[in-house]
């Protein structure tokens, strides 16, 4: 048998024990929270249709990347295989939001850009 149909079943023959015998009642002995119950009951129309896992996905996202982001990032990162994340971050935030740059996450790349700089400084003498 199939799980969702399993899954769904048992919601179904939980709904009608706890028509008959009550949703707390129905809660002990299937070992379910009562507000699941309750919101199975308000679901069902009768059919185990009703009763299958909805998807938890948002619809949308605010802060989504376009698609010209996303290349640019692919291409960014194809460039610049060992680059870290924050440096993305700040270019990224430079190329698209000039005015809107964090000037502490600025600083803090620039420290870790120079720190770079200084350990390959002295790997080379």
């Amino acid at each position: 048998m199939n799980t969702i149909t399993q899954i769904t079943t048992r919601r179904q023959a939980i709904i009608k024990y706890a028509e008959k015998k009550g949703v707390t009642a129905a809660a002990r002995r299937y070992n379910v929270g009562r507000a699941s119950i309750y919101r199975w009951i308000e679901r069902y129309d009768g059919t185990l249709e009703s009763l299958k896992n909805r998807s938890h996905r948002p619809h949308s996202h605010p802060n989504q990347h376009t698609e010209e982001e996303i290349e640019l990032i692919k291409r960014m990162r194809k460039k610049n295989k060992h680059t870290g994340l924050i440096v993305f971050w700040v270019k990224l935030r430079q190329w698209f939001n000039p005015q809107k740059v964090d000037k502490k996450k600025e600083k803090k790349y620039n420290r870790s850009k120079q720190a770079s700089r200084k350990t390959s400084r002295r790997k080379n003498k």
